[in-house]
């Protein structure tokens, strides 16, 4: 499984500065919240999504096995169309006397966004180190008074060790279950029980064992702070994006 891991290659993304990545994130997701309608901005969607499928392949990321762990997402996309699509009332809006137009265009729109937003996060995840993540983020935040960078940062990265740690231990789970018959068990709350319970724990185990080695490695707050300096081709990449992000603006007012 390769969702939300490192993925280590010698790639223009790879190489890029972490720094950059993290902003151009920032300034992609400010863009693609004002895309509010999928009816009439379509266009839009497939573009970006050509264009993180693009920066996935100059990554070097498997997109084969990558889709396959994303069906985790794509499982909850059709509660949510259905969940906001459907509506008791009729009138002139609504298709099939159930189905709102509002609230397809809507479900659809917010369904669309959330698998973009995932695609450029585990674009970030795959090609930046947790260290790298760490000094990025505290050093974006070293310019506000008054914040705790160090520990935003610390917190931040922790919590994205976590989640490939979490998707492992599930796949575990599920393997050792068919290794011994369990898959048969028919009782959804039954399945869903004996995979809750020993994921939950195998989680807090990894937890406290990520907090003694920060604890071995004498981890403090009051550390030599790391320096990312922007080149030539990071203030091109941020312009790419802003002005992208300018455009969103504009289309949606």
């Amino acid at each position: 499984m390769i969702l939300f891991h490192y993925i280590p290659a010698d790639s223009l993304i790879h190489k890029t500065n972490p720094k950059t990545k993290l902003l151009s994130i920032i300034i992609f997701s400010f863009g693609t919240l004002r895309i509010n309608n999928l009816f009439q901005n379509y266009y839009n969607f497939l573009m970006l999504l050509i264009v993180l499928l693009s920066i996935l392949i100059i990554a070097k990321i498997p997109l084969r096995y990558l889709l396959k762990d994303m069906r985790y997402f794509l499982i909850m996309f059709p509660i949510i169309v259905l969940i906001n699509s459907f509506k008791l009332s009729t009138d002139e809006s609504s298709l099939l006397s159930f189905i709102s137009i509002e609230g397809l265009n809507y479900s659809l729109s917010f369904c669309f966004k959330l698998y973009l937003f995932s695609l450029i996060s585990i674009i970030f995840i795959a090609t930046t180190t947790v260290r790298q993540i760490n000094f990025a983020i505290e050093n974006i935040l070293r310019k506000f008074p008054l914040v705790p960078s160090v520990k935003i940062a610390t917190m931040i990265s922790l919590c994205i060790i976590q989640i490939p740690l979490i998707f492992d231990n599930y796949n575990s789970i599920i393997l050792a279950q068919k290794s011994r018959c369990m898959d048969n068990v028919k009782n959804p709350f039954k399945r869903f029980q004996l995979t809750l319970i020993p994921l939950i724990s195998k989680t807090l185990k990894k937890a406290d064992n990520i907090s003694l080695n920060y604890q071995a490695k004498c981890y403090s707050h009051t550390r030599t702070q790391y320096s990312y300096k922007l080149e030539l081709k990071d203030y091109i990449i941020l312009g790419i994006f802003s002005l992208y992000s300018f455009m969103s603006v504009k289309l949606a007012l």
